[in-house]
C-alpha cells in the first residue's frame, strides 16, 4: 500500500495507491511549539479521489474497533481528545479561530520510538 500527496516510485511497485490532500487542501488542526492548538481550514480544492489522512485511518480504525468512522475533521479531532489528555476538553468549538492551549505539555523527544539499542 502506498499512501502520499504525490505518486512516488514505490506507488509503482504498491498494489494500493491512495491519494491524500496536502494540508492545504483540507481542514484540521497542529499544535506549535508552545502548545497551543490552532485550527486551519482548506484554501485549496483537492484533487477528485483524494482524502485526508486522517479519514483514510479514521476508516482503517473503525473497520478494526467496529466503531463509526469519523465524519469529518472535528470528529476525527474528538477522538484525538478521548485518546490523549492532554487535549481533553477541547473540541473545534473551544479551539475557535483563536486556537486554545493544551491541559498539560505534550512530552515529545527527538527520536522517539525504537531505540538503537532496541533494535
Amino acid at each position: 500500500m502506498y499512501a502520499g500527496e504525490l505518486l512516488s516510485p514505490a506507488a509503482k511497485h504498491a498494489d494500493f495507491v491512495l491519494p491524500l490532500t496536502t494540508f492545504a487542501e483540507q481542514d484540521g488542526t497542529f499544535t506549535n511549539h508552545e502548545g497551543r492548538v490552532q485550527r486551519f481550514w482548506a484554501a485549496l480544492q483537492p484533487p477528485p479521489h483524494a482524502r485526508p489522512a486522517w479519514q483514510i485511518l479514521g476508516v482503517v480504525i473503525a473497520a478494526i474497533e467496529k466503531v463509526a468512522a469519523p465524519g469529518g475533521a472535528a470528529d476525527a479531532f474528538r477522538r484525538v481528545a478521548e485518546l490523549f489528555p492532554e487535549f481533553a476538553g477541547l473540541s473545534y468549538e473551544v479551539i475557535g479561530s483563536r486556537g486554545a492551549p493544551l491541559r498539560e505539555r505534550l512530552q515529545v523527544a527527538a527520536g522517539a520510538g525504537t531505540s538503537a539499542e532496541e533494535a
